[in-house]
């Protein structure tokens, strides 16, 4: 009985933290939807919300042109990652002090084309898809579990993919609460119980 109400109290806590990845892009695709032209304002807008809600790791979008812009927490940094067309589509990662608000580069990698990666692809696919396949960092050592959605205009053309991850690392963070893990272990382990974490 115990092994249940663990079991169950554990779901409801992620089931919980969780939602708030979806809520997220749903608020996201109707900003979007609303101000397609306002790519700068959705900068603002991505960095405010990773700001608030510190179960969110990353938050970003990409247009179908390859306009990508987002932030992620890495330990306690914020970090912007950009890549487009005026950056030769090389993506750029700059952290950014909360204080001085001043940015500095901590590195910058070529060939960046966000509409090729797998989180991108696979909303575009399924309007609709949540939850995906996790994916590794494109320069960052960081494996990620993205949550994104497709964008589209009035007429129903697609427009992008908005999305948001939980980085796996900060999986164990959320269970530490459940455990006293002084006197045992924990394990992810995918659908297919390959070990991811």
């Amino acid at each position: 009985e115990i092994m249940v109400d663990t079991y169950q109290l554990i779901a409801s806590e992620i089931r919980h933290r969780l939602s708030l990845h979806e809520q997220l892009n749903q608020t996201n695709r109707i900003y979007l939807q609303q101000n397609e032209k306002r790519l700068e304002a959705l900068d603002d807008l991505m960095l405010n919300q990773l700001n608030s809600f510190k179960d969110i790791d990353a938050v970003y979008y990409s247009s179908k042109d390859n306009w990508f812009s987002g932030y992620a927490r890495f330990q306690d940094n914020i970090v912007h990652m950009y890549a487009n067309e005026s950056t030769h589509y090389n993506i750029h990662y700059e952290q950014i002090d909360d204080l001085t608000q001043t940015r500095t580069t901590l590195q910058i990698a070529p060939d960046y084309y966000a509409t090729q990666s797998k989180w991108y692809r696979d909303a575009a696919l399924d309007p609709d898809l949540g939850w995906g396949s996790s994916f590794s960092y494109y320069v960052l050592p960081t494996l990620a579990l993205p949550n994104s959605v497709q964008i589209t205009d009035a007429t129903g053309k697609t427009m992008g993919v908005v999305g948001n991850d939980l980085f796996l690392d900060n999986v164990g963070n959320m269970l530490d609460g459940f455990f006293d893990f002084h006197k045992g272990n924990a394990f992810i382990v995918d659908d297919s119980g390959y070990l991811i974490g």
